[in-house]
């Protein structure tokens, strides 16, 4: 990129960022232990001082941490003091060790953690808390705290320290200051919510939302901590990962950490859950027109843009999709209300950012030339959901369709789509076979009419003749079946191209421009082609030995041939001598005769073969009908789920 236009980039991406973008996601980690008279009794290492706990988090790129000893508040304020002026939240805070399970309470400043401990029941060597739950979020309302269930899957948690459900367990969760359950994995994302596959903890939940005059479904924040008690494990989750909690937050104070953990589903994730990376538009800036002078600072997750009509909520609209290279069909497009100039920066999924700009009547440029021109969106202006609305009451397909946008259908419909081709492949398979076995009673009918005057004929003392050209044809039918197998053998053995598909693998290829495996892809390369030739080599030497194997197989059909001319001649002194005996025979109908009990015996073995072939094609329908049945189930569920979501 040429120096200038990077500086150009530099400036206003400056610019842009200086413009507030309202509440964003900071990383967390609520529930940390240290060292000494004043911190948690079974920490052993002496490093794990408040200051150094401090400095070490924001090593770990963590914006909110607590620090929360086993029923102690002592270090809390060591932390808050030496964390001034750095951008990271300390939230007071203490773990309470209880028999029922141990629990997370924070309070808005050290003075008022600390009056809160001094009500508690807590033990001399400050290894437990006597206190009730309820009771002590009770207290802790007093003090303008809440509360959060410890690790609730691990053996000190709640749930396994008092797994019967009780009035004593709902009353706990019923509290109004418990915002969020701490849990170790992922897995237990569901626990108390309607999604959980235990009945007694989705009924508790339920419970809980309408004793509290909640939304049904309004779930408990789930939160991922470290539980560190040495600096080693700070900022990292019980897998050794470095992914705890982001939380949505306008700025670093006790009351966004609460708002955000009350509104869990919008400002609170697990990391875990959170994909590495995800590209995103940055901000963008308007020159001209009818928004001059406009810079905005998108969120990294959802951003609104509120104003009354004609403010030009639809201009800015159009001058992100028009900007990021889409396609826009819009009057306002180029007009003399539209921008001179929009200038978009966009993050792709590694973090790279790039600057496109685009003129009044001209194309997208990036001030990288390397960089991307057109970034593909999925956007809906107004006239694109009003020619929905218009035609969905005519056919509900359309309005299916446009919703379907916005769910990931795509696997489900694409496999759905390959079972109705199977099934309608399956279907002409089975009405082939119908056609083949309703000839069957056809084919008896005839070969049994064959057979009776094969019995006429023999009882005509023309049975040793009618025996052998019975046996000739049945030879002839035979040998002919034999010829057409060995032929398409023949062929197959001709049409080859195992070696030209394996020599076809690298064709193309360039292993001189790889940086890593050049030595490998050559190795690779050379036994592909070594492989090739000796498929080739060894398709020659069968192919020879095939052809050596028909001729003595030719050999043979011609002797066949000879002992039929053979017993064809005997045939003619049988007829010869009975017409001595003024016995004439009929010898073309004879033939005729035998050869259609022959066709026929073969037609119907033939025939035959359709009924275990049919019964098979409907036990496939079967399984392609039931495995649609299940995926049509799963495709209306999961509409139905994001049609009802709160």
């Amino acid at each position: 990129m040429p120096d200038h236009l990077f500086v150009m980039a530099e400036t206003l991406q400056e610019e842009i960022l200086q413009h507030s973008c309202g509440a964003t996601f900071r990383r967390a980690d609520l529930h940390i232990h240290s060292f000494g008279p004043g911190g948690s009794y079974d920490v052993t290492d002496k490093t794990m001082t408040p200051e150094a706990i401090v400095d070490t988090a924001l090593k770990e790129n963590l914006q909110v941490i607590a620090i929360t000893d086993h029923n102690a508040a002592g270090n809390v304020r060591r932390a808050i003091d030496h964390a001034r002026g750095k951008p990271i939240l300390i939230v007071p805070g203490v773990e309470l060790s209880t028999p029922q399970g141990h629990f997370l309470v924070y309070c808005p400043t050290p003075e008022q953690l600390e009056a809160y401990v001094g009500k508690l029941d807590i033990s001399a060597d400050k290894k437990a808390c006597s206190n009730p739950i309820w009771q002590f979020l009770k207290i802790a309302e007093d003090f303008g705290g809440f509360g959060i269930c410890a690790h609730i899957e691990l053996d000190a948690g709640f749930e396994k320290a008092h797994p019967k459900f009780d009035t004593f367990k709902q009353q706990v969760f019923d509290c109004p200051n418990l915002l969020g359950l701490e849990i170790a994995s992922a897995a237990a994302g569901d626990w108390f919510s309607i999604a959980d596959a235990n009945a007694d903890r989705k009924q508790c939940a339920a419970l809980r939302c309408q004793r509290s005059g909640l939304e049904d479904g309004h779930d408990l924040t789930k939160i991922m901590s470290s539980d560190a008690h040495s600096l080693g494990a700070l900022g990292k989750n019980a897998a050794g990962a470095r992914k705890l909690t982001r939380v949505k937050m306008e700025a670093l104070t006790f009351e966004s950490l609460r708002i955000a953990l009350i509104d869990g589903v919008a400002r609170v994730r697990i990391e875990d859950l959170i994909p590495v990376g995800v590209s995103r538009f940055v901000g963008k800036k308007l020159e001209g027109g009818f928004l001059k002078d406009q810079v905005v600072h998108f969120s990294s997750n959802l951003t609104c843009i509120i104003g009354g009509r004609g403010a030009g909520k639809s201009t800015m609209l159009e001058a992100l999709r028009v900007s990021s290279g889409n396609a826009v069909e819009n009057d306002l497009i180029d007009s003399e209300v539209w921008p001179d100039q929009i200038t978009l920066v966009y993050e792709d999924e590694v973090g790279r950012r790039h600057t496109l700009t685009r003129g009044k009547l001209n194309a997208v440029s990036n001030a990288d030339p390397n960089g991307p021109t057109s970034i593909a969106i999925e956007s809906y202006g107004q006239g694109d959901t009003a020619k929905t609305i218009q035609h969905c009451d005519k056919d509900p397909g359309v309005l299916l369709n446009f919703l379907d946008r916005f769910i990931q259908l795509g696997p489900l419909q694409e496999r759905d789509e390959q079972l109705r081709t199977a099934l309608r492949t399956n279907q002409t398979e089975i009405e082939r076979l119908q056609l083949d076995i309703n000839r069957i009673p056809e084919i008896e009918a005839a070969k049994k009419v064959a057979d009776q005057q094969v019995a006429v004929l023999k009882a005509q003392k023309a049975g040793e003749v009618v025996e052998l050209e019975q046996k000739l044809a049945n030879g002839r039918q035979f040998r002919s079946q034999l010829i057409d197998q060995l032929n398409a053998i023949i062929k197959s053995s001709e049409d080859s191209t195992v070696g030209a598909d394996l020599k076809a693998l690298t064709t193309g290829l360039d292993g001189s421009t790889l940086v890593v495996g050049k030595a490998e892809f050559d190795a690779v390369n050379a036994l592909i082609i070594g492989l090739a030739t000796d498929c080739d080599t060894l398709a020659s030497q069968l192919l020879r030995k095939v052809k050596e194997a028909v001729d003595k197989i030719n050999l043979q059909l011609k002797e066949w041939v000879i002992k039929e001319q053979e017993t064809q001649g005997k045939i003619e002194d049988i007829r010869r001598e009975l017409e001595k005996q003024k016995i004439k025979l009929d010898m073309a109908f004879i033939r005729k005769v035998k050869k259609d009990a022959s066709d026929h015996a073969a037609k119907l073995l033939e025939l035959r073969k359709s009924i275990p072939k049919q019964q098979e094609a409907h036990r496939v329908r079967r399984e392609l009908t039931r495995e649609r049945r299940e995926l049509r189930s799963r495709i209306f569920t999961t509409r139905q789920a994001f049609g009802s979501a709160p």
